[in-house]
């Protein structure tokens, strides 16, 4: 149970911290990644090994590259891109990080969320929302159909 836990933080911290926008479509030692990201060269490299073991990257020697298949819809641009619903779900880790503390205390503050939380939220809901739109098209087809009220529907 623990390992998943760990690979899942492995994971949402390389998401927030971007590491598979800048390596995109190409490769980068850990060095030159750290240094783009200001993160320690070390540190960044047992991340890197890390998500490497995961399949999530490829090594080759000392460079790193995302590795083809669903690793690639965390790169931007790419068909499907999902980056902005893994960073908002790191959004949502850290409330829920301190869930013993609520209840213990009750109810903590809630923090303010930033644009680039409030974006992350948006790009979710809209890669939710177009999903269930393209199911819907296709459920419908041309049956003739004039109007259609979403109430609610995202």
């Amino acid at each position: 149970m623990a390992r998943g836990y760990m690979d899942s933080r492995i994971f949402l911290t390389a998401v927030e911290l971007g590491v598979f926008d800048r390596i995109g479509r190409g490769s980068a030692t850990a060095r030159s990644l750290a240094a783009s990201l200001g993160s320690d060269p070390e540190a960044t490299e047992i991340l890197l090994d890390a998500l490497a073991g995961q399949g999530l990257l490829r090594k080759t020697g000392e460079d790193y590259a995302v590795e083809e298949g669903p690793a690639e819809s965390l790169v931007p641009g790419s068909r499907g891109y999902q980056g902005g619903a893994f960073r908002h779900l790191a959004n949502l880790w850290k409330p829920w990080s301190r869930l013993t503390e609520v209840v213990r205390k009750g109810r903590l503050p809630q923090p303010r969320w930033t644009e680039d939380q409030r974006r992350d939220l948006a790009m979710e809901m809209e890669r939710l929302a177009t999903g269930k739109a393209d199911l819907l098209a296709s459920l419908l087809g041309s049956h003739k159909v004039r109007k259609l009220l979403d109430l609610g529907g995202g």
